[in-house]
């Protein structure tokens, strides 16, 4: 039977090695940069940010109202709505585009 201890240490120490892999040849590739997704926003996401404006702090308010104003989101109120939080980044952008069903 193992030595728990010795076992726990052992597979800390390998998580730890396994996790950092990645991030040591990324930083070995000076040409792999994060994507940025562009913003994108629909109708239902458009319409969402439309009805939630009333109801958040004003400077949010604003942000809401001027990304959901047109088909094209305002890309300055769409920055700062993506930097606020993940969430408001997730419903900002996309990552599919192939696939989306137009109907």
């Amino acid at each position: 039977m193992p030595n728990r201890t010795c076992f726990g240490t052992l597979a800390a120490l390998a998580s730890d090695a396994l996790l950092s892999l990645p991030a040591a040849a990324l930083a070995q590739q000076p040409s792999l940069t994060p994507y940025a997704f562009p913003f994108e926003t629909n109708a239902v996401t458009r319409m969402y940010f439309s009805c939630t404006a009333p109801l958040v702090p004003a400077d949010l308010a604003s942000d809401t109202r001027a990304v959901s104003a047109s088909d094209t989101p305002d890309s300055t109120a769409a920055t700062r709505l993506a930097a606020r939080s993940a969430f408001y980044n997730a419903e900002l952008r996309t990552t599919t585009p192939g696939c989306r069903c137009m109907a």
